[in-house]
C-alpha cells in the first residue's frame, strides 16, 4: 500500500477515537453535587438602543424596537446570561425536552431571547407572524463569524434545520428582513449548561464529584471561568461578577 494512503488512514483511525473518547456518556452518578450562584453587574447597564421599525407595522409594532443589551433587575442581577460546565465527559442523561428545541419568530422578535440547546440535534424553525422573515444564524468564532444557516420565511409555520456548530458554541441570530430583530443561542455537547433566571440566578444539579471549569457567558459582556470544585452529597456556590465602565 502507498506509503502517504496508509498515513492517512492511520490518522484518519486516531481522529476518529479522539472524537469517539469525547463523546458525551450519560452514566449514572454516585452521590451528585450541585452548583449554584448568582451573576451580577458591578456598574450602570447602559440605556437600551432604540431602533426605527421601518416596515411591516402592522405585526412589528409602531415606532422604535428597544434593544436592551445589557438587562438587570432591581438588585443588578444580569440576565440573559448562560452558565455552563466544560468538558465534562460523563454524567447525569440528557432530558427529553433537550431534543425537541425550536426557534420562533413572533411579534418580530426572537422568542426566547436566549436559549441553551443541544448540539447536533434537528430544531424546527418557526415563523409565527403573517410576513417575511429571514432567519439568519450566525456561528461566532472570536471577533469573526460564518453563516450556519440563512432560511426565508415568506409562510407561516416550521422549517427544519439542523444545529450543529462545528467550531464555536455561541450563535447569533438575526433577521435580514428586519434589522432590529436578534437572538442568541448557546450549543452544548454535554446537559451540564442553563441560562439564569431573571435575577440572575442559577443552578447546575446532578453534577459528578470532581473539579470542573464553570463558565458564564453574556453576549455583550464576553466570558468569565472558574474552576470550581464539587464533592459528593454537597452544593458549591460561586457568583460571577462582570464590570462595566
Amino acid at each position: 500500500m502507498n506509503r502517504t494512503i496508509l498515513l492517512l488512514l492511520v490518522a484518519g483511525l486516531l481522529l476518529t477515537g479522539v472524537a469517539s473518547a469525547q463523546d458525551y456518556l450519560e452514566e449514572p452518578i454516585d452521590s451528585p453535587g450541585t452548583i449554584t450562584g448568582r451573576v451580577v453587574l458591578n456598574g450602570e447597564a447602559p440605556a437600551p438602543l432604540k431602533l426605527l421599525i421601518t416596515k411591516d407595522v402592522e405585526v412589528c409594532g409602531l415606532g422604535y424596537r428597544e434593544r436592551v443589551e445589557v438587562d438587570v433587575d432591581e438588585n443588578n442581577g444580569l440576565k440573559n446570561v448562560v452558565v455552563f460546565i466544560e468538558d465534562v465527559p460523563l454524567g447525569k442523561a440528557w432530558s427529553e425536552a433537550s431534543v425537541e428545541s425550536s426557534i420562533n419568530q413572533e411579534t418580530c422578535r426572537f422568542q426566547p431571547h436566549i436559549q441553551v440547546m443541544r448540539n447536533g440535534i434537528d430544531i424546527d424553525v418557526i415563523n409565527s407572524d403573517e410576513t417575511l422573515h429571514n432567519i439568519h444564524a450566525y456561528e461566532l468564532i472570536g471577533r469573526a463569524r460564518k453563516t450556519l444557516f440563512n432560511i426565508s420565511q415568506p409562510e407561516m409555520g416550521p422549517i427544519a434545520e439542523v444545529m450543529d456548530p462545528t467550531r464555536g458554541n455561541q450563535i447569533s441570530l438575526e433577521c435580514d428582513s428586519h434589522d432590529f430583530m436578534q437572538g442568541w443561542i448557546f450549543v452544548t455537547d454535554n446537559p451540564y449548561a442553563t441560562v439564569v433566571d431573571e435575577h440572575g440566578i442559577y443552578e447546575l444539579t446532578d453534577v459528578p464529584a470532581g473539579t470542573y471549569q464553570v463558565s458564564v457567558w453574556h453576549p455583550r459582556l464576553g466570558i468569565q471561568t472558574k474552576e470550581l470544585v464539587v464533592n459528593h452529597h454537597d452544593s458549591t456556590e460561586s457568583d460571577f461578577v462582570f464590570d462595566i465602565e
